[in-house]
Order: C-alpha cells, then sequence, then structure tokens
C-alpha cells in the first residue's frame, strides 16, 4: 500500500468481499490518502471539510507494532483540534 502525500509503502492485510473503488470519489468531498500498489484499489480515504478518515485494511494486523502509529496520532490530532 502506498500513502499518496507521504510516499511511504507499508505493508497491509486485507480480506475484504468488496472496497470503495476510486470511481465512487468523484464528489470532490472525499480524497484517496492511500492506494494498493497491486489492484489499485483505494486503501485509504479522508473527507476535505469534515474531521473524518478511514482505512480499508486491518491496521490492528500489522506486522510492526508502531506500524499504525500514524493512523492513531491522526486520529488524536484530529480530536485535539476539535476540542
Amino acid at each position: 500500500m502506498n500513502g499518496l502525500p507521504s510516499g511511504k509503502v507499508s505493508i497491509t492485510s486485507e480480506k475484504r468481499g468488496f472496497g470503495v473503488g476510486p470511481k465512487s470519489l468523484k464528489s470532490g468531498d472525499v480524497e484517496m490518502t492511500q492506494i494498493n500498489l497491486n489492484d489499485q484499489s483505494v486503501e485509504a480515504v479522508r473527507h476535505k471539510k469534515h474531521p473524518v478518515f478511514s482505512v480499508q485494511y486491518h491496521a490492528e494486523a500489522s506486522p510492526w507494532r508502531h506500524d499504525a502509529d500514524c493512523l492513531f496520532d491522526g486520529f488524536r490530532e484530529l480530536i485535539l483540534d476539535s476540542a
């Protein structure tokens, strides 16, 4: 998986029968922030106006214990910014 803004690559654990496709993000309110390098599917999105983001993989199943820290740091920042 590639983090588009950061350019970093992460190994993620996935198992899904469906997912958000890039074509469904045409509204302009949601932007893709991570993409799967194998099949170009959407891995993560962020709302441009509201403090909301989501991932389509199992962040808790990462091989290293700190791999998902950036997600939790981002969530923490959203909470602190809205307080």
